[in-house]
């Protein structure tokens, strides 16, 4: 029941990203957001930025907090996927969305101080916020459906 629920909640989140990023889906691919996965590449391509960070006590600290927080998110979802009612599922979704928002602030951090190349940290931080308005929306939407 869940997963109809997720897979309904992505139909209506990829309607959504369509008109407000104005992405250009075919109609004919019906194409899927595999959260899933965007969520593993963003903690696999934040952990292997983080591998370019100067070996500073502050680079150091924000370097774990994002390879624990991005890391959290992805695997938080997978929880998630089988909750086991739909307030543990709610409950999971918005674990998810807490730690894309602290990712949120520790890429703003990372560019203030100018850590990272800039083009791979501006990828990363437009990824964390597209990854909260989805969550933002599975959030609402799971509040409003209750």
């Amino acid at each position: 029941m869940f997963v109809e629920n997720l897979e309904t909640i992505n139909n209506q989140i990829q309607v959504q990203l369509s008109r407000d990023l104005s992405l250009q889906i075919s109609k004919d691919m019906h194409m899927k957001f595999d959260l899933e996965n965007r969520l593993v590449n963003f903690a696999t391509k934040t952990i292997v930025f983080t591998r370019s960070l100067p070996k500073e006590y502050a680079a150091e600290r924000l370097k774990e907090q994002l390879t624990r927080s991005t890391m959290s998110s992805a695997l938080n979802y997978g929880e998630a996927q089988a909750a086991e009612s739909r307030r543990d599922f709610k409950h999971k979704i918005s674990i998810v969305l807490k730690e894309l928002k602290e990712s949120r602030v520790g890429m703003k951090i990372l560019s203030r101080l100018e850590y990272g190349n800039t083009t791979s940290r501006t990828v990363l931080q437009r990824e964390c916020e597209e990854l909260i308005a989805i969550f933002s929306t599975i959030v609402k939407r799971t509040t409003l459906d209750h």
